[in-house]
């Protein structure tokens, strides 16, 4: 299995870990393209990106921003990687490539552009493959931020009906951005840049149509993740090799770790799941906390630690 992530037995926490499909190759140099160009112009409006695809980890560390759909993110510590690099292998051999179709370009709530795919019941079939391999792995152990910072403590303290479906899947899979049998909040997408503030939001009108983004995805993986949702370690990446046509996994997934809590009524997903750790190996940059590298002691206890 190619990998070229530094030796992740010199973390020394938890990991976020997502598992994501990598674009084909023209398709990911094409959302390279567009993170340089938006980025370019954001940085003249006075609103910079924190970082650009293919572009230099935002924590400083030694990998680049990989492009990538986030199917499932989770938290691990080192003695789960065996597990988590077998799951993976099996994965992608029950599943079959995703043939992908650009849907629209949006700003997420903070301000982000994304280009986002045309939904498909391959994408949930998918993502149901990946939930029901990887999510007894996190053991109930929760991210503690989002990519903007806010507390996912704060979020499940919440009880307005608001938030109810994100706290339901983050108490059930500990990741809010899942579709299945009560909530619909999977929409697969590329994140292009993310900027320092919401407000100007970079103008998008002037991307190609979104509908002549397309590929098949054929490739599985899972990475560490940095600031701003961004994918820099990879730990590993395998074809999907499933037959096409191949009966698709039940629609429900498993619930094996927490709480379901109250169900939310579907709708579009709050924008607040991707998470950011540590890359292995490395201390955060002077002053500042590593938002998400590690699980929260108010919401899981003291997890196990990964030896230095």
């Amino acid at each position: 299995m190619p990998a070229s992530t530094p030796d992740p037995l010199h973390a020394r926490s938890s990991q976020v870990l997502d598992v994501v499909l990598l674009p084909p190759p023209s398709l990911a140099a094409r959302t390279v393209r567009e993170s340089r160009s938006l980025a370019t112009r954001m940085r003249r409006a006075g609103n910079p990106s924190h970082f650009l695809l293919d572009g230099p980890d935002p924590d400083g560390g030694p990998g680049t921003c990989a492009p990538h759909v986030s199917i499932f993110m989770f938290a691990a510590v080192v003695a789960d990687l065996p597990a988590v690099l077998r799951a993976l292998r099996e994965v992608a051999g029950a599943a079959a490539p995703v043939a992908a179709v650009g849907s629209e370009y949006a700003h997420n709530p903070h301000g982000a552009p994304e280009l986002y795919f045309e939904r498909s019941p391959a994408w949930f079939d998918l993502q149901r493959r990946v939930v029901a391999a990887f999510e007894p792995l996190r053991r109930g152990r929760q991210r503690e931020v989002d990519p903007a910072g806010t507390s996912l403590a704060r979020v499940l303290d919440e009880h307005g009906a608001a938030g109810a479906a994100s706290r339901r899947q983050l108490l059930t899979y500990g990741y809010d951005e899942i579709t299945d049998d009560t909530d619909d909040r999977f929409r697969p997408h590329i994140t292009l840049a993310w900027p320092q503030r919401a407000e100007p939001a970079v103008e998008l009108a002037s991307l190609p149509a979104a509908s002549t983004a397309h590929g098949m995805f054929d490739q599985l993986a899972v990475h560490g993740m940095s600031a701003w949702g961004t994918c820099t370690a990879p730990y590993g990446a395998v074809p999907l090799t499933g037959p096409r046509g191949a009966p698709p996994l039940s629609r429900r997934s498993p619930r094996r770790n927490g709480n379901p809590g109250q169900a939310g009524e579907p709708g579009p997903p709050r924008r607040a799941s991707y998470r950011r750790l540590m890359p292995p190996g490395r201390s955060p940059a002077p002053g500042r906390e590593p938002r998400g590298s590690r699980p929260s002691p108010a919401l899981t206890g003291s997890p196990p630690r990964c030896p230095a």
